[in-house]
């Protein structure tokens, strides 16, 4: 395995069982159960996400496209939670799956560590992102590239999933008040 592969390995299982340790401890946490419960559930939620980065490859669809899981089930799972403490769990949710994308932005720290230029558009093409969509400098450099990448579908996917868990929250909520 070179670095960039290795060191991406490394820094998600890091970031999958810290960000699990940290988001089990907390009592009204998604999923709901006991703590050790809650805390292999995030580890294999993060696996799945992990797997979700990986199948989409740089273009982030298939993790993006896991905020229509995730929305529907955060809005049915906090719907007995009160609105405010139902927004901070599906936010801090909503962080934890976002995690395996951001770590994303290792590629081109490794990737410097290794000798290449990151901000060279020479080297962005040699590393395999597409000459093709004619990106400018610096959107067509590695660090550019996978800057607009992360930062796009994790905007992305953090406004489906909270819109989408608002949405089935609200309509329980105010279908079971009265309201």
């Amino acid at each position: 395995m070179d670095l960039i592969g290795g060191g991406l390995v490394a820094l998600n299982l890091l970031l999958g069982i810290a960000g699990a340790a940290a988001l089990a401890r907390r009592p009204g946490a998604f999923p709901r159960g006991g703590s050790w419960r809650r805390f292999f559930l995030l580890v294999l939620i993060y696996g799945f996400e992990s797997a979700a980065v990986a199948a989409g490859m740089a273009s982030q669809v298939f993790a993006v496209g896991t905020a229509f899981l995730w929305g529907p089930i955060l809005g049915l799972r906090l719907r007995g939670l009160p609105p405010r403490s139902a927004l901070h769990q599906a936010t801090l949710f909503t962080a934890y799956t976002c995690l395996p994308s951001l770590s994303l932005l290792a590629i081109p720290v490794l990737t410097a560590l290794g000798g290449w230029d990151i901000l060279s558009l020479t080297a962005a093409t040699r590393f395999g992102i597409p000459e093709w969509l004619h990106l400018p400098w610096p959107l067509g450099t590695i660090l550019g590239f996978f800057s607009a990448v992360v930062c796009g579908s994790m905007a992305l996917k953090a406004a489906l999933t909270l819109g989408l868990t608002s949405l089935v929250y609200l309509h329980y909520f105010t279908t079971s008040t009265g309201e």
